[in-house]
């Protein structure tokens, strides 16, 4: 119903019409602002009119976007299956098979159960980790030789990246996709995807010659503002004054912290509800089914909610905590407004959420070159934090888009003040210089502030050239 739905649909429409067109053009990779508009309000019905009689392949790694194409087909259910339609379900076992506007769509269930529906075409949905095993690339393999598989689509693409904010090495196992079916269109999409990211989907998946289609990530009804933490609950209250009755998300980075902050936020009269992978699976899908469908409830959660949820009145979201990257304070952050109306994006952060993301990094189990990645990802998010400049300006310009000012968010509107602090940041790094860089930062201010505390007297320290120089 907004504008800007409607160039998202516009884009996405000439995207599949190439698809349709070109059976030997591999891909076009496709950056949506809203991942759940692209299946929703785009996607299911411009397929059902390009792959008549034949089988579209959908990679995606969201379940709960895999669950709801199951409940929207679900709903629309008007006459049983004939047999041999449920014969063509058998060929995948755990299937479940829908009528769209007379159309067949086939889907693998996240719980391996089937129930059979009728139509003339047939929609796969599949998580990669299954699509790459044995038995399931033969099954396509022999729909492929009888020319019934037209389309693969890759959802969530930026997961092939290593470079992206959300690698998933079994992603990296679709590049052979265009090595066993060489003459099916392909099509890649992501909604937040930097240039390198951009240019590792192409790679990885063998689309180097694709043709592309990139629309805006600007989403003008979100006002964004970030302040410093202190007192973050109180804070939060503050924000949520003049939102009561609204339905909003608010990030947090532990799930302690997300029971207790939920737990809080009831008490103080805004009806809030917790979501993070710790909890039962019964009580993560009440919760969800609630915030989906009652009004002015609060969700808290941990990153774990939000991939493959379309609620389009979500008036704001709060983080309570740093974002681990800009990629996913824009993925987050975006989830409010979807409907086109004003939305509100705020984010409290302290220095203490870099020392335990940066922790968190480190003590994970990635590789090296991983660990660069998303150390560089989280110094790009602090900066964001900490730019004096317009928010819009410096996170589009994270995913190579250049704009003016925007006029409307905090910075822009309250511009904080600025001083050239050249001099004195000379003088620290001398210090860290001169300690070999290697001690605590509350080290480094004693001998600046010449503090004769005892870790600077054992070592000397108070002899050093930098000793004192920070009263200056």
């Amino acid at each position: 119903s907004s504008d800007v739905c409607s160039s998202d649909l516009v884009m996405g429409r000439a995207a599949l019409a190439a698809a349709a067109s070109s059976p030997r053009l591999d891909v076009r990779v496709r950056c949506w602002f809203n991942p759940n508009l692209e299946f929703q309000w785009f996607f299911l019905p411009n397929l059902i009119g390009m792959l008549s009689f034949m089988l579209g392949l959908v990679v995606t790694g969201l379940s709960v976007a895999r669950e709801r194409e199951v409940g929207t087909f679900d709903q629309l259910l008007v006459s049983p299956a004939t047999p041999t339609e449920i014969a063509l379900a058998k060929l995948i076992p755990g299937c479940l098979v829908g009528l769209v506007h007379g159309t067949i769509f086939l889907l693998i269930s996240v719980f391996g159960f089937g129930v059979p529906f009728t139509g003339s075409l047939v929609l796969l949905y599949v998580a990669p980790e299954r699509l790459t095993t044995p038995r399931m690339l033969g099954q396509l393999d022999s729909l492929h030789e009888r020319g019934l598989l037209s389309l693969v689509a890759i959802d969530e693409a930026h997961c092939v990246s290593q470079w992206g904010h959300d690698f998933r090495p079994e992603y990296l196992q679709l590049g052979q996709l265009a090595e066993l079916f060489p003459n099916v269109p392909r099509i890649a999409l992501t909604a937040t995807a930097d240039k390198r990211t951009r240019e590792e989907i192409a790679q990885r998946l063998h689309l180097d010659q694709a043709e592309r289609f990139l629309s805006s990530f600007d989403r003008p009804n979100i006002f964004y503002r970030i302040v410093p933490k202190d007192q973050p609950r109180k804070q939060l209250l503050a924000f949520l004054a003049a939102r009561k009755g609204d339905a909003g998300i608010v990030y947090c980075l532990s799930r302690k912290k997300v029971e207790e902050v939920a737990e809080f936020l009831s008490a103080q009269g805004f009806p809030a509800l917790p979501y993070h992978a710790g909890l039962p699976n019964e009580l993560r899908a009440y919760n969800q089914k609630r915030f989906l469908n009652e009004e002015g409830l609060i969700m808290v959660a941990t990153i774990a909610f939000g991939m493959g949820i379309d609620k389009p009145d979500v008036r704001f979201v709060a983080h309570l905590d740093l974002p681990k990257s800009p990629e996913n304070f824009y993925q987050e952050s975006g989830r409010a407004g979807r409907d086109g109306q004003p939305a509100s994006s705020w984010l409290c952060y302290g220095l203490t959420d870099m020392v335990q993301l940066q922790q968190m990094i480190f003590d994970g189990d990635q590789d090296e070159v991983r660990r660069r990645v998303e150390l560089s990802k989280l110094d790009a998010m602090l900066a964001y934090c900490e730019t004096a400049g317009c928010r819009r300006q410096l996170l589009l310009a994270h995913f190579g888009e250049t704009m003016a000012p925007c006029g409307k968010c905090d910075n822009c509107l309250h511009p904080p003040v600025t001083q050239d602090m050249t001099v004195q940041v000379q003088k620290l790094l001398s210090c860290v210089y001169r300690v070999s860089q290697r001690a605590a930062a509350n080290h480094v201010i004693d001998i600046l502030l010449w503090r004769e505390s005892e870790t600077v007297t054992s070592r000397g320290h108070q002899h050093l050239s930098t000793f004192g120089i920070g009263r200056e």
